[in-house]
């Protein structure tokens, strides 16, 4: 009951402003980490984000910017561009 728990949002695909994010951590990469929503997007790391929260354990929350891949992942992997170009 003593551990603390990190919630961290808005990573939007930064891994390596995360990692530095992560290192400053009491326990660092071994912290109790949460993320609230939109791992993905925006910065060029998007896959190492995800691959890290996965690899870690780190519990997370699905965010808008999920919800949306998900829904236009089929156009995504015929390399499409969704009619939802956000």
């Amino acid at each position: 009951m003593n551990d603390q728990i990190y919630l961290i949002g808005d990573v939007h695909g930064c891994y390596k402003t995360l990692c530095a994010l992560i290192d400053r951590l009491p326990r660092g990469a071994d912290s109790k980490i949460c993320f609230v929503g939109d791992l993905i997007d925006r910065g060029e790391g998007s896959f190492e984000v995800v691959q890290l929260a996965i690899q870690r354990g780190y519990a997370a929350v699905m965010g808008n910017h999920e919800y949306r891949l998900l829904q236009h992942k089929d156009a995504f992997l015929r390399g499409e561009t969704p009619s939802d170009t956000r």
